[in-house]
């Protein structure tokens, strides 16, 4: 094996994270040598991405903007008491069948990354600067980045205390083509008025052209089971009958997907590799939104590499990822408040009471960045669930604050 190849980076998922870290790598270190495996023939996989302009600063706007498929310059929340529209620019990267290509992360992305980029190799073995693609070509590098996502998270994951440490947040969403018009402007993020069901529901609904709309049904839950045709039955009944949207409908594409919502601790799936994107935790821990995370981590790591000083990069990016998880503690004990304390049907009052804070403090949310006055505000007033319970679920987590993400 020849020096570049002992130095070469071995990312191993083609997914967001992965494909961002690529990218960075390509556009701020020429001199790092990488490859991608990717199981499928898409880098994204088939996804839908969004965040708020303000989740990231301006300079990494700037280099994600090529990137980004849609751009709104508000978004509304709707909810039994009331409707609000917030001044945030919302932005969304689309990956997959039915997304035209001006728009496609993945034909958008080839371009930079196409060269080094190896498709349909699922990974048959993995360790810390190895990988064996299936079809029993070993490949050695200096790092191997595992990016394959948190598909072993299930019902039942708990800490040694037997204590559950997960909600969900699962999903499916069409996106429709309609006959006519839909007249929806801008992106509706949540609207809970919609029947409640497995502690909150809202429908997640982004207007892609004046033809073509995503219709998502969402669901905040204790365990991660659903049937993709219910909850695509339900998104098609909503948009009938809430958007007033005339069928017939044509489904254009169908995205289903299971979310962590984190009370406690995290152990990520082992793999004896260096961890990135949801593996590694970097995700919101309320929300479950993962591109901001993603970027940073990207940059962090273009920065940070070489090939010298392997293993106090290592320890450094394991540092990174654990403060990335204890900034998210204050997140984690709301989750617990939302999932432990409050019943199944008065959860919709929880958030119909948050979006009615300043649009600054909920843009710090959404960032995970929120000042103490903002945690001081968020636990004020008159509190939507028994203020018992409430206490004793974000004073006593249920879980332990663990972080195990080590190679």
């Amino acid at each position: 094996m020849g020096e570049r190849q002992r130095q070469r980076i071995l990312l191993v998922g083609g997914g967001l994270a992965n494909t961002l870290l690529a990218f960075r790598l390509k556009i701020t270190r020429p001199d790092v040598d990488w490859i991608l495996f990717e199981k499928t023939s898409r880098l994204g996989g088939e996804h839908t991405w969004s965040f708020h302009e303000s989740d990231l600063s301006p300079l990494q706007n700037r280099w994600l903007a090529p990137f980004v498929s849609h751009r709104w310059p508000a978004y509304v929340v709707k909810f039994p008491t009331y409707d609000r529209v917030l001044t945030s620019s919302y932005q969304t990267l689309r990956c997959g069948p039915g997304v035209p290509p001006s728009q496609d992360f993945h034909l958008k992305m080839m371009p930079h990354l196409g060269a080094n980029c190896r498709f349909g190799l699922p990974i048959r073995e993995i360790g810390p600067q190895h990988l064996t693609t299936d079809d029993g070509v070993t490949h050695e590098g200096a790092l191997v980045v595992d990016g394959r996502g948190l598909d072993s998270l299930g019902a039942d994951q708990r800490s040694l205390e037997g204590q559950k440490t997960c909600g969900y947040q699962k999903f499916t969403g069409l996106t429709l083509e309609t006959p006519r018009p839909h007249g929806i402007t801008y992106p509706i993020v949540m609207d809970a008025r919609v029947d409640q069901a497995e502690g909150f529901r809202f429908v997640y609904v982004l207007p892609w052209s004046p033809y073509q709309v995503l219709v998502e049904d969402t669901y905040y839950s204790e365990n991660p089971r659903f049937d993709p045709k219910v909850l695509g039955d339900r998104a098609l009944h909503y948009a009938a009958h809430r958007l007033g949207i005339s069928g017939p409908f044509k489904v254009v594409h169908q995205e289903s997907g299971i979310l962590p919502i984190p009370l406690g601790s995290f152990k990520r799936p082992t793999s004896g590799t260096l961890a990135s994107g949801m593996r590694a935790g970097l995700f919101h821990p309320t929300t479950s939104y993962s591109l901001g995370a993603a970027v940073s981590f990207a940059e962090f790591f273009a920065s940070h590499w070489r090939s010298d000083q392997r293993s106090a990069f290592i320890h450094e990016a394991t540092r990174y990822q654990e403060v990335h998880w204890q900034r998210g503690s204050f997140f984690r004990r709301l989750n617990n408040m939302l999932f432990l304390a409050a019943a199944p049907s008065r959860r919709v009052k929880i958030f119909e009471q948050f979006y009615k804070r300043p649009q600054g403090l909920i843009e710090r949310f959404y960032r995970g960045q929120l000042a103490p006055f903002d945690k001081i505000s968020l636990l004020s007033g008159i509190p939507p669930i028994p203020v018992g319970p409430a206490l004793r679920a974000f004073i006593n987590p249920s879980t332990r604050e663990v972080y195990d993400a080590r190679p």
